[in-house]
């Protein structure tokens, strides 16, 4: 399902709003007849308009029947503010419980929970939840990136990334015109290479995620050539990135931009003014 819209006084055609919420024309307009869970605007030639508000109680809707209530029930539930359940409503509690399902290798809950995420939040809070959770995995098991709870998070995370990339991608307008290579250094999640090249398609660039390192030096050149790449960006969850060689290659190499994605300091003012640097982590 794809992200709400951002203008709480936008009107939506019955199409858009079929697609924002992932139920077809024919189930919304019985949704309303029959149930009277909305009430749509009506424009003079009878068309429905949908405001933000009928997009939210529609996605609510969905949530509810997707538990298990029956349609017939669900204006009730709705109209009495349903009771407090445990499903977790803050990013903070969010994250928490994304970490109890892994230990607990629950996978539908997981998978659930992360698909809420991504639909009821906006792109920079499930970033860093997501991004939070990773640390938090690693971090309880040492740090070891093939661990099983990491493998478990990953399994169930990634292909959502790379799904969400694709549909990112294709609604931005973005075009492989600007490129930008993006390396995953050693012992580093793809979980974050996945959340910085969706960063960098905000800003205008085609991300190109390589999951190998790269390294400073000719042969990156002329790989970056080869791509008609304008820059490289670096993701290093280590904790041990050398910045160094990379702003001596930068220097070597001015006309491509350079990235780091880590949480590392970026070295001294001056090479951070050369370079873009982006935390991993939220602070």
């Amino acid at each position: 399902m794809s992200s709400q819209p951002i203008d709480d006084n936008a009107l939506f055609p019955i199409r858009e709003v079929s697609r924002l919420t992932g139920v077809n024309a024919i189930t919304l307009r019985a949704w309303e007849r029959r149930y009277g869970l909305i009430e749509p605007i009506r424009t003079e030639s009878g068309h429905r308009l949908y405001t933000q508000e009928n997009i939210d109680t529609l996605q609510e809707v969905v949530r509810l029947t997707q538990q298990g209530i029956p349609i017939g029930r669900v204006k009730s539930l709705l109209q009495s503010r349903r009771p407090e359940t445990t499903t977790p409503k803050t990013p903070s509690e969010m994250g928490r419980r994304l970490l109890a399902l892994c230990a607990e290798q629950d996978v539908v809950g997981l998978s659930q929970l992360i698909d809420r995420l991504l639909a009821d939040y906006p792109e920079s809070v499930w970033q860093n939840t997501l991004a939070e959770t990773t640390h938090q995995i690693s971090l309880s098991e040492g740090s070891t990136a093939d661990s099983d709870q990491s493998i478990f998070w990953e399994t169930a995370l990634l292909p959502r990334l790379y799904s969400r990339l694709y549909l990112t991608l294709r609604e931005t307008t973005a075009q492989p015109s600007r490129p930008i290579l993006l390396g995953l250094q050693a012992d580093t999640s793809p979980v974050y290479a996945l959340i910085s090249a969706l960063k960098l398609v905000l800003k205008g660039y085609y991300p190109i995620v390589r999951h190998q390192p790269v390294t400073p030096d000719g042969a990156l050149v002329t790989l970056l050539q080869s791509l008609q790449c304008m820059g490289v960006g670096i993701v290093d969850a280590s904790g041990r990135c050398d910045f160094d060689p990379w702003h001596n290659w930068h220097q070597k190499h001015g006309s491509f931009e350079l990235y780091f994605f880590t949480d590392q300091s970026p070295g001294s003012a001056s090479q951070a003014l050369l370079a873009h640097h982006f935390p991993l982590i939220p602070a």
